[in-house]
């Protein structure tokens, strides 16, 4: 293990690799890869002055956050349903006085109403929201669409 193994080492030191000649290609990208530039960092392209900071933004669709909290109330439900009546069994069996909620109650014997209901309403307001963006992007379409009528040329009578 002697001067062998120190040979080694000197041979793979970092002085005896050679540097890459290009460490940073010069395109930003969407030219396709490079097989000689591959592994190495290539900045993100920069933001054009005229992106999407500069659209008008369209109104947002009132039935999509409505969807949103009646999602938002159906994995709650779901969950109370799945876990209150287990979580009151287990305090039971350990002993302790557990206090009479009509809340919990009615978790526990209409649960699967309140579940019947909820899927309803995210239905519904699915249906309502799909319904809104559709007529919306009609609308956009048709006004694309639409010639503007120049203004009419004054005839003049010789």
């Amino acid at each position: 293990m002697g001067s062998s193994a120190v040979q080694e080492r000197k041979d793979l030191s970092s002085d005896s690799v050679p540097a890459h000649p290009n460490p940073l290609p010069l395109s930003t990208g969407g030219e396709g890869i490079d097989a000689a530039n591959l592994g190495t960092y290539a900045p993100p392209a920069p933001i054009k002055e005229n992106s999407m900071t500069t659209t008008p933004t369209e109104p947002r669709n009132p039935f999509y956050l409505l969807l949103l909290l009646a999602s938002l109330f159906f994995v709650i439900t779901a969950l109370a349903y799945a876990f209150v009546p287990t979580l009151e069994r287990m305090a039971q069996d350990s002993g302790t006085n557990i206090q009479h909620s009509t809340v919990r109650d009615s978790l526990v014997n209409e649960g699967w109403l309140w579940l019947l209901i909820e899927v309803a309403a995210i239905v519904v307001l699915s249906g309502a929201s799909m319904v809104y963006d559709r007529l919306r992007t009609l609308q956009t379409e048709r006004a694309a669409a639409t010639i503007v009528p120049a203004k009419p040329e004054e005839t003049t009578t010789p």
